[in-house]
């Protein structure tokens, strides 16, 4: 079990974010991120789709879960977040059959009972108000990304590695 854990690359990412201060708090399946936690992240446009852009060392971690959609949470507390959700964070069955050990939520839990997660990640206020108005039709997908740098702006490298089914919740 401890091999297993170990060479899980969210909850590797999770105590690398505990360490430096990343979260803000873990309640039951809500995992919110600290604004700390929240800087390794950008919000930019892909093809007309709103887009999370991550940095280098978050991309298997957050591929490492099977996300099952994301919400655009407008003044939720007086913030502003995307949150990403997942029913349950166990491996998936087919990883078994091709020899990947058992299924185990990144906290190394075995057994049937679905372990949800929701990440949330808190975004600048105001950034995300542009896909909640009337004038503009919301995406049904958020794209993830690879986060580079040009002149200090953060832009989308290379192609989305995944797209995640898309609402919106909580505008005030």
């Amino acid at each position: 079990m401890a091999d297993d854990i170990a060479h899980n690359p969210f909850l590797n990412w999770y105590a690398g974010l505990v360490k430096i201060g990343g979260i803000s708090s873990h309640k039951k399946e809500n995992l919110l991120l600290s604004d700390i936690g929240g800087r390794r992240f950008s919000i930019g446009v892909h093809d007309g789709k709103p887009l999370l852009a991550c940095l280098k060392g978050d991309v298997e971690a957050l591929k490492g879960i099977r996300w099952s959609r994301a919400l655009i949470n407008i003044g939720a507390g007086g913030r502003d977040w995307i949150a990403l959700k997942s029913k349950d964070v166990r491996r998936d069955r087919s990883e078994i059959a091709q020899g990947i050990p058992a299924p185990r939520s990144p906290w190394g839990v075995k057994g049937t009972t679905k372990q949800p997660l929701t990440l949330w990640i808190p975004v600048t206020s105001g950034r995300l108000s542009v896909w909640t108005t009337d004038e503009v039709e919301m995406p049904e997908k958020l794209c993830l990304g690879l986060m580079g740098r040009k002149k200090g702006a953060p832009h989308l490298r290379g192609a989305p590695f995944m797209e995640i089914s898309l609402i919106t919740k909580g505008t005030t």
